[in-house]
């Protein structure tokens, strides 16, 4: 039988797992964008010059 602190310890862990998770969405996410502004920057620019 798994004791209260295991079970506890699990939860954490989980959550830990999750949020690192959500942040690496974020990350990717955020990068995606940069590279697709960046871009969409770079050839605004072109057009004007």
């Amino acid at each position: 039988m798994h004791s209260f602190l295991d079970i506890y310890e699990f939860c954490n862990t989980l959550k830990l797992i999750k949020a690192f998770n959500v942040n690496m969405k974020k990350q990717v996410y955020y990068a995606v964008l940069h590279v697709y502004l960046r871009d969409n920057i770079n050839n605004f620019t072109y057009r004007i010059v």
